[in-house]
């Protein structure tokens, strides 16, 4: 178990690794060049490493709820999975794929986050900074659907709108991060003073044993 949590470690770490080589490097052409480009570049690359967060995150959920660390409910879990199901005309169940908003997506990480880790953690949706990511959103949106050249066009005001957004994202990020390793961190601790339990009441029958003997 041990090993296989490491492996998974290393795994989570080579991934958010590369997606910050991304963002470091469309950020860093960016500013040597104010390009168009680089502009579309910028947005669709944060918002990719928006969606590789979220799933993250929904997939720790889903791993807590495996480890027996908590419960999820049938629909949490299908929704983790991007599952739905279908009964077809000859009584067979079909499963496919499910598509859900982005924005709704988001939310719904917060949320099972909190509630697989025993969490009172939600996000300030009140916050500016929600306000501009779902403007940020729009445009990576239309950029990525272009109906026309205009389409294609990103003005400063609204990489404003994704920086801001952005920011907000990656405190709460932070924060909702820090809050699942105490408690990962506080259960290794109940585990180990329970494990020097058992091997102190191991080692007294142990000694009793012998001197019986």
């Amino acid at each position: 178990m041990e090993d296989k949590s490491r492996a998974t470690d290393t795994q989570e770490s080579d991934f958010f690794l590369l997606i910050g080589e991304d963002i470091r490097i469309c950020l860093t052409s960016w500013v040597k060049e104010d390009s168009q480009f680089w502009r579309r570049s910028v947005i669709r690359t944060l918002f990719s490493s928006i969606e590789a967060v979220v799933n993250n995150l929904t997939q720790r959920a889903e791993s807590r709820h495996a480890d027996g660390g908590c419960t999820l409910t049938p629909p949490e879990l299908m929704v983790i999975r991007e599952e739905r199901y279908e009964l077809k005309s000859n009584g067979t169940i079909q499963s496919r794929t499910a598509g859900y908003p982005f924005l709704n997506r988001l939310r719904f990480a917060f949320r099972i986050s909190s509630k697989a880790f025993g969490l009172d953690f939600t996000p300030n949706y009140d916050d500016n900074g929600w306000a501009r990511l779902q403007e940020a959103l729009k445009v990576r949106d239309r950029i990525t659907h272009p109906k026309n050249v205009s389409g294609l066009v990103v003005d400063i005001e609204e990489c404003r709108a994704m920086n801001r957004g952005m920011l907000w994202f990656q405190d709460n990020v932070i924060r909702l991060y820090l809050e699942i390793a105490r408690v990962l961190n506080e259960r290794q601790e109940t585990l180990q003073t329970q494990l020097d339990e058992v091997n102190k009441e191991l080692a007294q029958l142990k000694e009793e044993s012998a001197e019986s003997g």
